[in-house]
């Protein structure tokens, strides 16, 4: 993310390196660290960002702070972890054992969920322990018409859930204990999510936690176990952010002169 003052100030510190037309280089404005500037038709085979937010430097030190404890949560979770499934993805389902019955994948904020409905359903198998261990239940929070279903383990039912209005505009995470003689002395089992008559059920990832995760800022990274931000930008992977909103610094709308001078000689 760009620390300044203002957006000129961050604009002002972007210099040509001399090496290539266009090729410009940040000095002292980008954190964690500074990085070169290319045209968009010369990036190819590499992940690439076009836009950064813009903090100032007091903002900047309070957000550090919280990307710092985020990354000591994922740190925790990702080693309490012993099982996780993005659903709507081919090959996790399929590593998974996925069955189901009237059931199909739907997308919300460019995200892979599946939904069963009208009595529909599907299940995965899951590892666990042996011991005691909690699931961990990615939804999307914007559902609008309440979803009711429901949850068991090895056809015994475990929970009940509903959905409605519990985040717009986010995925949230619900974290259920499953009851020790569930999990007693075993190395798998299978989770399913049944919808009822008229009504549908889904969700966007399940992981199994030998230890009940403390929350994350955000859900919206595919899978409970990776990494919910960027670690160059601080926002989440899909460009989206939550809470205050930094002001966007465009490379394809505001230009600093020398650029502008290179485009327009």
């Amino acid at each position: 993310m760009l620390v300044a003052r203002s957006v000129e100030a961050a604009l002002a510190a972007l210099r040509p390196t001399g090496r290539a037309p266009l090729e410009f280089e940040s000095v002292g404005v980008l954190r964690p660290t500074d990085l070169t500037f290319i045209p968009l038709y010369r990036i190819y085979g590499e992940k690439y960002a076009v836009y950064f937010p813009l903090h100032a430097a007091d903002d900047w030190a309070r957000r550090e702070g919280e990307l710092r404890a985020e990354a000591e949560n994922q740190r925790r979770r990702d080693a309490a972890t012993l099982e996780s499934v993005a659903l709507g993805y081919q090959q996790p389902e399929v590593d998974h054992g996925y069955v189901g019955e009237n059931s199909d994948i739907e997308e919300f904020s460019n995200r892979k969920g599946r939904f069963a409905s009208d009595g529909g359903w599907f299940s995965y198998t899951l590892r666990c322990n042996g011991e005691s261990a909690s699931l961990v239940l990615t939804y999307w929070g914007g559902v609008w018409h309440e979803r009711i279903f429901d949850l068991s383990i090895d056809d015994q039912p475990l929970a009940e859930q509903r959905l409605l209005a519990n985040r717009p505009g986010d995925f949230f995470e619900r974290v259920i204990a499953i009851p020790a003689a569930m999990t007693q002395g075993r190395e798998k089992f299978t989770l399913r999510v049944s919808s009822r008559r008229g009504d549908s059920a889904g969700g966007a990832s399940v992981c199994v936690s030998s230890k009940p995760p403390q929350p994350l800022r955000s859900a919206r990274s595919p899978g409970s176990s990776s990494r919910t931000t960027d670690p160059l930008s601080g926002w989440p992977r899909d460009h989206a952010h939550q809470g205050a909103t930094p002001r966007n610094v465009s490379a394809k709308i505001r230009a600093p002169s020398a650029y502008r001078q290179a485009l327009n000689p």
